[in-house]
Formats: structure tokens, sequence, C-alpha cells
């Protein structure tokens, strides 16, 4: 997906750039970490260039029938037109108001399309990575089944590009949104930003790829992109020595813990208060129920919280 994309990069201290695409900076103040977010409520579906305008990006990639790449092209598709991308009005569901995004391929490309090779539409959202953005993320978006037919493919993906490398792919996490449901879901994508990738480019956003004209679309909407919230504590081991119970669990430096059970088949979950609050360190832990004198009872490991430190 789009790893021959000839992105130009460069900052100027009167925060503007000018090459492929455009980006504004303010230099001399704090940088803030990676965040973004669109419900496109606020689009004007009227305005050809209404997601050009709010910096998302489209480009095209070329393979034969055999995968093999043939070339790369940037876009600038209007809305709603036969390639890349629409604003859709009539796909809302509970929790995604009247917009959303729909993906689809390019089918201005009828050379290659009607040749059997395989058109890549790619659109995304793109952000400069500062060393003070290293951390893990969460890519989070609602989406749901369009009009696309199998053997088209459609993913959500967040990678990284190396501009000292000719714009060589360092890292790329995808979910596959090829075969969902016609119902809306939530998904999600977690992905780490290390040091190593200071100075690169991070790329968040959809793809679809088909040949032969056929269908490609996903529904999208409610996007959020930003640090990810901790990952719940996992249970690694439970063991029961009479009427005692140890439950092992990987721990987080500076999170705290409770245990609790359920004995109703998991209608409910109660503290057990017996065992005192677990400080986190990084490394395994035991919570113990000294009560467990039924036949069996279900356990939860509850995350408290999050220390924070400062200077």
């Amino acid at each position: 997906m789009n790893d021959k994309n000839p992105i130009r990069l460069g900052i100027s201290c009167s925060g503007f750039l000018k090459n492929v695409f455009l980006l504004v900076t303010a230099c001399g103040t704090a940088h803030s970490q990676i965040q973004y977010s669109s419900d496109f409520e606020s689009l004007d579906v009227n305005n050809s260039s209404a997601l050009r305008d709010t910096s998302w990006t489209a480009y095209a990639n070329v393979f034969s029938s055999g995968g093999a790449y043939l070339y790369g092209y940037s876009s600038t598709p209007p809305i709603g037109g036969g390639g890349f991308w629409g604003v859709t009005t009539d796909q809302a569901g509970p929790a995604q108001g009247t917009q959303g995004l729909v993906v689809y391929s390019d089918y201005y490309n009828q050379s290659d399309q009607t040749a059997g090779n395989l058109v890549e539409a790619n659109v995304f959202q793109q952000f400069p990575v500062f060393i003070e953005d290293v951390g893990t993320y969460e890519f989070r978006f609602d989406a749901k089944a369009g009009n696309l037919v199998s053997p088209s493919k459609a993913v959500a993906f967040v990678k990284v590009l190396n501009p000292s490398n000719n714009y060589a792919t360092v890292a790329n996490v995808t979910f596959d949104t090829s075969a969902l449901p016609v119902t809306w879901g939530t998904y999600s994508i977690r992905f780490t930003i290390d040091a190593g990738m200071e100075d690169m480019i991070l790329q968040v956003g959809f793809s679809a790829t088909t040949s032969n004209n056929l269908g490609s679309g996903v529904f999208y909407d409610n996007l959020e992109f930003g640090i990810a919230p901790p990952a719940p504590p996992v249970i690694t081991q439970i063991t029961k020595v009479g009427n005692v119970v140890n439950v092992t669990f990987p721990s987080e430096s500076g999170a705290s813990y409770d245990l609790f059970k359920s004995t109703d088949g998991m209608a409910t979950f109660n503290l057990v208060a017996t065992q005192p609050v677990i400080s986190g360190d990084g490394t395994a832990k035991v919570a113990t129920d000294n009560a467990a004198s039924g036949p069996s009872a279900f356990y939860r490991i509850r995350r408290q919280q999050q220390a924070t430190t400062g200077n």
C-alpha cells in the first residue's frame, strides 16, 4: 500500500512548507503527540474537494495480476466520483450521525482495471514523527460492509515511511475490512512509534484493491487516532488448593490492581475484599481468594489507575 508514495517533507520557521503535501508547523512551540479524529459531519458534501481540504490524501499503486509492482500515482479525485472516496449521507447508524466515509478502488483508471491489473487506492492522513511522539497508539474506527465483491480487498492501516531511504515502509500494521458484516461495528489497530522512527512519516487510513471493475467499497466513520488506553490485564494462570485460589497476571509499573469474583455465571462480579490492592512493578503478580469454597467461580483483574510522574 503506497510503499512507493513519493512524499516530500520539509519544515520552515515561517510555519509553512510547500512540496507534494502542505503541512503547517509552529516553530518554537511545544510539540504534542499525534492525534486525529473525525466523524465527517462537518464536511460540505456539495464541495467536491472537501476531503482534500481537510488534509486527506489519495494515492494509488498498480500491480500485475500476479502481484508485481508496476507503478504508483497521486490523485486529487472529487468526493463521490469514480475513484478513491466519497462522503455518504445514507448509511447512518445509532452512533454514526448523518455523514461518513466510503473508500473504494480507482475506477477512473480504466486502462488497468480492464487489463486485469490490481488497482490499490489508498486514502490517509499523514503526520511527521517527532521524538515526542514515541508511544503506543490506537486507531479506532467504525466500519461496515459496502459493495465489496471477492476477491477485492480492503484494509485499515497504520504505517511509517522513511524519507531518508526512498520512502521505504519501515512498519505497517493492518486490519482486514474485506469481510465485515452489513451492520456497524467498532474496530481498532494498536501501533507503537519508537525512537527509531523520528523524522519519518506516519500514515493512518484505508485502502481498497480490485481489478476488472469489481466492487470494492467499505463504509467508515468515527475515526480516532491517539495514545492508546492501557491494555487490560490478562490472567495467565489460575490454581486452586483447597479453598485458596491464586490468580496470576502481568503487571505494569505504576498501575494498581483489584481482584473480582463471580459465582453466578458472570452475571455480577464482586470485589474480593480479603485481597489488598496490588501495586504493579512490571513483573507477574498473584492475587489470592482465600474463601473459594464453592464448586466454581469466575475471576477478573481490574486495573485501577496509572500513576503519573512529573518534574
